[in-house]
């Protein structure tokens, strides 16, 4: 079960406070390089050491996971969404509570005195269950776009959440609407419509299914932005991950139980036993590699500035397309070959308009990109 990320407007952090939630609702100010000084070079690169070896490690797990779930749900697998989702949910939630056992200073939000977040009924139905609920309908969908669409599409929508993410935060008050916002979604909308049409095994169902996760994703996104957005203690990212997975699990399981006692539930298919038994060194890696990754991410989380984590969603867009290609055989048309790499351009700019609004307001798009370039970042 992964998390999925979204690009919202946030406050600075210090290094030494509470690690929020979402990579996208922190925003240091710090550089990833040292300030020309050789012995703050020396300083800058041994700290930014352990963040490239763990961005390394979340590209990787994100491709793999992404190839690994299009393999499980093909026919003949285990093409089972909902099932899946519950039991990544289940072997999350007690892969957490080992961990926790074993290692509880990596969930500081239960375990620390002064981090310590009280979890009661109220802060379940108020902060978590809204993202839980989007969470939970992301996944499920996510999965099922598998069995329609090739990993290297449904990537090149994904890489489109910001477009809805933004039309949310707008109708939310968290974005002002401004002409350059507005004309760069447009030429990133553009560009995903291209890689759309650019698609030579489209599927108008595959594109529903992965739209709808797409809404479903970044309206978890937004929630969370505003749920976060206030002052006061918040949940570190392995305590969201052992909150938010049981209920994921317990969201399920009433759907299934719904379904199989009260009234069937429409397109919502249930393996037999025997798919679990024949299937289950399959789905023993798939749990693996789905906890992997999040406990990756979470590690990367600790040590990684909102600078890494956007050029590694960049890079990471970059190998699941590449490796689908080349692994998987799936095709791109040359009209994608191009849409792409510019739906991504558009995106980083976005991101860093997103993380350095100072440089972009004074000096506008290509003085600020300049800037930043430069190393100057106000």
């Amino acid at each position: 079960m992964v998390m999925a990320r979204g690009l919202l407007p946030c406050k600075s952090t210090e290094q030494d406070e509470e690690t929020a939630v979402e990579g996208d609702t922190l925003l240091e100010k710090q550089p990833l390089l040292g300030n020309g000084h050789p012995q703050a070079a020396e300083t800058g690169a041994a700290k930014s050491a352990p963040m490239l070896a763990w961005a390394s490690a979340v590209i990787i797990a994100s491709t793999c996971l992404m190839s690994y779930n299009k393999i499980v749900m093909q026919p003949g697998n285990f093409p089972f969404a909902v099932p899946l989702v519950m039991l990544h949910s289940f072997c999350g939630t007690m892969f957490a509570l080992i961990l926790l056992l074993v290692r509880p200073s990596f969930f500081p939000s239960l375990t620390d005195p002064d981090k310590k977040v009280t979890i009661d009924s109220e802060y379940i139905l108020r902060s978590t269950s809204p993202v839980a609920l989007c969470f939970t309908a992301s996944l499920v969908l996510s999965n099922t776009a598998y069995q329609f669409a090739s990993v290297a599409f449904l990537q090149m929508l994904k890489q489109g959440n910001v477009i809805l993410i933004f039309g949310f935060s707008l109708m939310a008050g968290l974005e002002v609407l401004r002409l350059r916002s507005v004309l760069l979604i447009l030429g990133i909308l553009a560009a995903t419509g291209l890689t759309v049409k650019g698609e030579m095994n489209s599927s108008v169902v595959g594109l529903f299914v992965q739209l709808s996760c797409c809404i479903f994703d970044s309206a978890k996104v937004v929630i969370q932005g505003i749920l976060l957005s206030g002052t006061g203690k918040k949940l570190d990212p392995m305590s969201y991950l052992l909150i938010i997975s049981p209920q994921c699990f317990l969201l399920l399981s009433g759907v299934v139980a719904c379904h199989t006692l009260v009234m069937p539930v429409p397109t919502l298919v249930l393996p037999a036993w025997s798919n679990f038994v024949e299937c289950r060194w399959l789905l023993a890696g798939n749990v693996l590699v789905a906890f992997s990754l999040n406990y990756i991410s979470a590690s990367f989380l600790r040590v990684g500035s909102p600078m890494a984590f956007l050029m590694v969603n960049i890079i990471k867009g970059v190998m699941i397309v590449t490796a689908s290609a080349i692994v998987m055989h799936a095709p791109i048309s040359s009209l994608q070959m191009v849409s792409f790499p510019v739906q991504l351009s558009l995106i980083l700019i976005w991101s860093l308009i997103k993380a350095f609004p100072q440089n972009f307001e004074e000096d506008g798009v290509a003085c600020g990109l300049a800037s930043l370039v430069r190393g100057k970042d106000k």
